[in-house]
């Protein structure tokens, strides 16, 4: 058996992968090292065709073409490009998980920060009902329903949105928590 030649793309050398044999002929030295001047452009090209481990930097147009490559069903293309950062990432786990709170939860955050989702049972209400709790009031109520109708479950009906807004104010609320219930104390 011959050396083994340890070669990578950047350091390409067909004249090493010439047969014993033809490594004397001027011929195939020159072809073998036409190939490797020709190679050398597309080579370094190689790494631009590789886009998901680029998508921290990929331009906001590029990150809406991957998305409709990718077929992605809860995509806006009004979002900020951290958001649709957040929604490519999870994308393959969402499509499998979808119609399950975690993945209202996960696309929900992804676009209006926080979510919560409530299921009937913690609220009270009857089966196959949840409300949602999201942390900034949607812009448009129109996505906000397309957006949640293609992530839920579709025999799950949603109740209502409940929209927590940070308000500065003077007052400290604190919640204390026992075997018979919860208390609510406001101090001022």
């Amino acid at each position: 058996m011959g050396d083994r030649i340890d070669m990578t793309l950047d350091s390409l050398d067909t004249t090493l992968l010439l047969p014993a044999f033809m490594r004397g002929d001027p011929t195939c030295l020159g072809l073998a090292s036409a190939v490797d001047t020709i190679f050398a452009p597309l080579i370094a090209r190689i790494p631009d065709l590789s886009t998901w481990n680029r998508v921290d930097v990929l331009p906001d147009h590029e990150l809406d073409e991957l998305a409709w490559e990718l077929g992605i069903p809860w995509w806006t293309q009004d979002a900020s490009a951290d958001a649709k950062r957040q929604v490519l990432a999870m994308s393959p786990k969402l499509l499998l998980r979808l119609g399950t709170k975690w993945a209202v939860e996960t696309v929900l955050s992804a676009y209006y920060h926080q979510c919560v989702v409530q299921e009937w049972w913690e609220y009270g209400a009857e089966p196959h009902h949840f409300r949602v709790v999201v942390q900034s009031y949607p812009d448009d109520d129109v996505e906000f329903y397309r957006i949640l109708n293609l992530v839920k479950r579709a025999s799950q009906v949603c109740d209502e949105i409940t929209v927590m807004e940070q308000v500065p104010v003077g007052v400290n609320v604190g919640y204390a928590v026992g075997v018979f219930g919860v208390e609510q104390v406001i101090f001022e």
